[in-house]
């Protein structure tokens, strides 16, 4: 029995912390990983991406997934159906000609990976049992983990999470809003919305799926939760089909398998750490590699309904100005009209309404003021509620300037002396009546980009990190952007360039 496997399902270690990372972190060393990969022969390519400016500290606080089941040590892939040659193919990003599959998201700096696995299956799942490709609800990884008894620096177990699921339930996003990944911080239970239990989706049941076949015959009914162990490699992952060729294990994390290939002979996962790594966020796994993801699952089965009511074009966290459309539409058989209530941070309300059951709703946001708003459509039967959808929040943002600031200085490290390994900034970003759509990292050289980084996991105070042995030694200019785009608008705040010497 391989020892080192068993103490990494045990050992639970979360993502990014960057509060608690020190410059004199260990280097991940992606360019000598590459080398190694590319003298060997592979069915993959490797390539940078976010995750590779992070330490080894930090990529291994990235993996926050605990098994309850003891590792046997044996091969991934017993002789079974998985050894055999055949034409079985699912892919829930395109079954029956449609996608199925809630949108790739990212974890950022929080062991959140069991949470955010879990939703995904959940969102997936309830646009399977209703139906409707297109419903897409938004639920909490946030209220999951902070209420069922995950932890950052922790991590959690997907059984945990599969157990609250069906005995509470968790709310939308807009209820608790992910904020954990901007400031690798855990929030309190109680922080989230007081009217979370009226606004939860619970499980009707689950199954725990023990070995791979178990785990295929489940994905014919929607995607599965599974684990797996991370070695470094997989950090590279960029396309092909993934086996593991060099480097040591990071720790274990979780995922969603949404489809297999027979022929190929691989599994088909959804990760959590945003669509620049992988295949927009995704990665084909072969049966053969040592991680271990498809031994073990979770499935989830959805309570009957007789319909939904949902937007359908509107996601959480949008921004928008001038007249804008919120469609929305009810399939439940008995609608005789929507209802669209809008509600503000400082309590103002308006609505809309139409004589129909699915509706195109037009919004002149100049009449209602600038700022955060959380949106429910009601379908109503003479009169009456018959259901509600889920909340959604965004923005609306007509004003010509946002009263902004953004500023960064080093954190414990001086600027004007030569920088080595990784260095640390602190970051104060407030912007008001909405907050920054993204902040945009970038190193130049003579007018030559090095590193241009877009982070949406954003909070007005945080810590941001660049590895400086990513680039030659030399002088650089720095510079941090914040930007709040708008439709075709973008209002850009300028921190300040700084004039640095690499010296690794």
């Amino acid at each position: 029995m391989d020892l080192t496997r068993i103490m990494t399902k045990m050992v639970t270690l979360s993502t990014t912390v960057l509060l608690a990372v020190t410059a004199q972190a260990t280097s991940f060393q992606a360019l000598s990983l590459k080398e190694q990969i590319a003298k060997r022969p592979t069915t993959w390519q490797a390539k940078d991406n976010h995750l590779t400016q992070l330490s080894l500290e930090e990529l291994r606080r990235m993996m926050g997934s605990h098994s309850q089941q003891e590792d046997t040590g044996v091969s991934f892939a017993p002789k079974s159906a998985l050894q055999m040659k055949s034409d079985a193919i699912i892919d829930w990003r395109n079954h029956n000609g449609q996608n199925w599959v809630s949108p790739i998201l990212d974890q950022g700096n929080c062991g959140s990976c069991v949470a955010f696995a879990t939703v995904g299956v959940l969102e997936t799942q309830m646009n399977i049992s209703r139906n409707l490709s297109w419903l897409n609800p938004k639920f909490s990884p946030q209220a999951l983990f902070a209420c069922g008894g995950g932890a950052c620096d922790m991590g959690w177990f997907p059984s945990a999470a599969v157990n609250y699921l069906q005995a509470t339930g968790i709310p939308d996003e807009a209820c608790a809003p992910y904020t954990m990944g901007a400031t690798g911080q855990d929030v309190a239970c109680n922080s989230i919305c007081s009217d979370a239990s009226s606004r939860s989706q619970k499980i009707a049941g689950s199954q725990t799926l023990n070995g791979p076949d178990a785990v295929k015959a489940a994905l014919a009914y929607g995607p599965v939760i599974t684990t797996l162990s991370v070695y470094a490699d997989f950090v590279l992952y960029s396309s092909g089909i993934y086996k593991h060729v060099t480097g040591d294990v990071l720790g274990g994390h979780a995922v969603s398998i949404v489809g297999y290939n027979d022929t190929d002979r691989y599994w088909i996962i959804r990760n959590s750490w945003a669509a620049d790594w992988g295949e927009g966020g995704f990665a084909n796994v072969s049966y053969d590699d040592e991680s271990g993801v498809g031994n073990e699952g979770w499935s989830m089965s959805i309570p009957n309904s007789a319909g939904a009511v949902a937007f359908k074009n509107l996601s959480d966290r949008d921004y928008q100005a001038g007249t804008f459309t919120v469609s929305a539409e009810s399939t439940f058989t008995n609608t005789t009209s929507l209802s669209l209530q809008l509600v503000g941070d400082k309590g103002e309300t308006h609505g809309y309404t139409c004589s129909q059951a699915a509706c195109d709703f037009s919004i002149e946001s100049a009449k209602i003021p600038d700022g955060r708003y959380q949106a429910v459509v009601v379908a109503n039967a003479g009169g009456v509620e018959v259901a509600r959808s889920e909340q959604k929040y965004f923005y609306v943002m007509n004003s010509t300037h946002a009263a902004t600031s953004l500023s960064y200085t080093g954190n414990a490290v001086d600027l004007s002396q030569p920088l080595t390994g990784r260095v640390e900034f602190n970051v104060n970003a407030q912007s008001s009546p909405v907050p920054y759509t993204e902040l945009e990292f970038i190193v130049t050289q003579n007018g030559k980009i090095f590193r241009d980084h877009l982070s949406r996991n954003i909070a007005p105070l945080t810590v941001m990190g660049w590895r400086t042995p990513t680039v030659p030694n030399g002088t650089y200019q720095i510079q941090l952007l914040g930007k709040i785009i708008v439709g075709n608008q973008t209002y850009t705040t300028d921190g300040g360039t700084y004039t640095v010497t690499v010296k690794n």
